[in-house]
């Protein structure tokens, strides 16, 4: 074989090896399924969450979205959508199972990201943020603070089978203008969904049968950490407001989690440090329509967005104090647990 046949045939071998590979980087970086690049465009207008604490990370550190606040805390803030807030831009770094700890060093990156500066902090604090038997997920906060920090792999990641799997399930997810799952984000970090709750009944009567069997008796273990981590908190950012506000939870769900008197004294005890090192919580733990209404919940753990705007209208204007949520202070913590405790007896 003389030189030319072969330099052909090496030329050739070669478009047949590299056009796929430069194909799926190319529509790996077209969907763009990490956030690691700022165009937006119809077919990746949904993009599953399949990693939030990278995904979030990595559009702070790579993308140009303005903010000057930030609202944290678990899978039940990511659909509380900041363009709902009217005077403040808020970057949402709700993230799935969010632990306590891990609280103090999100707020702490999204700060040096944006210069030292957040104005305002809004804090989710749910049912389960002062449980001790409930761990940190996989995989600790600088791991993805240095992944997202590190430009190399934006391309790296764009060769893989795995990203052309999930650049697939958007692109399908943004043609068909649905999402099969709970939910989906928009390449600005709203949520939108298309789920519909016909799973609900049957994940009512099926907690309320696991606490049923229970016998309403089971131990809690308290994470005696919980108050050093909120101290931690407001330590670290002494130059910004707090806004700190309790989940929503469904009626049903709250009265039997808290019917437990292990359980309630436990809630009792987390709304008082709270309140003891914040001044204020904003509770949501209320009987009112969004609370009871099926129809405003896709799950019996979360709620649909509608009412994650009329939450973020609340903190951000004040409006809706006995209607919507309960402001807790010093003044009448002890009042507010005695109503709480004669509620879930009802």
């Amino acid at each position: 074989m003389n030189y030319r046949k072969w330099f052909n045939l090496f030329l050739v071998s070669m478009l047949i090896v590299l056009i796929p590979v430069f194909g799926v980087m190319g529509f790996n970086y077209y969907v763009d399924p990490y956030w690691n690049f700022q165009h937006a465009h119809a077919h990746n207008d949904y993009q599953n969450g399949f990693d939030e604490r990278l995904q979030k990370t990595n559009l702070l550190v790579n993308n140009s979205q303005s903010f000057s606040s930030l609202l944290i805390g678990s899978s039940r803030v990511t659909y509380m959508n900041t363009n709902s807030f009217k005077h403040d831009e808020v970057f949402n770094y709700g993230l799935s199972s969010m632990h306590i700890s891990e609280y103090s060093d999100y707020i702490a990156f999204a700060k040096k990201i944006n210069d030292g500066v957040l104005n305002d902090i809004y804090v989710e604090l749910s049912l389960h943020s002062y449980y001790a038997n409930v761990q940190p997920p996989m995989g600790k906060p600088d791991t993805f603070f240095e992944q997202a920090q590190n430009r190399v792999l934006d391309y790296t990641v764009l060769f893989s089978k795995d990203t052309l799997d999930k650049s697939l399930v958007n692109y399908n997810a943004s043609k068909a203008n649905a999402y099969p799952l709970q939910r989906s984000y928009t390449r600005d970090n709203q949520v939108k969904t298309t789920y519909p709750n016909n799973r609900l009944s049957k994940a009512k009567e099926d907690f309320k049968s696991r606490y049923d069997k229970t016998n309403y008796t089971t131990d809690f273990a308290y994470n005696e950490f919980y108050k050093d981590e909120l101290l931690k908190i407001k330590r670290e950012n002494k130059d910004s407001k707090f806004v700190i506000f309790t989940d929503m939870a469904h009626e049903d769900r709250l009265k039997i989690y808290l019917r437990n008197p292990n359980f309630f004294d436990a809630y009792a005890r987390s709304i008082r440090e709270i309140v003891e090192v914040f001044g204020e919580v904003k509770s949501f733990h209320m009987q009112n329509d969004l609370t009871q209404n099926d129809k405003q919940w896709m799950d019996f753990y979360h709620f649909y967005p509608e009412i994650g705007d009329k939450m973020i209208h609340s903190l951000e204007t004040g409006e809706g104090e006995g209607e919507i949520y309960l402001s807790v202070t010093e003044n009448n913590v002890e009042q507010y647990l005695r109503d709480m405790k004669n509620w879930i007896s009802e």
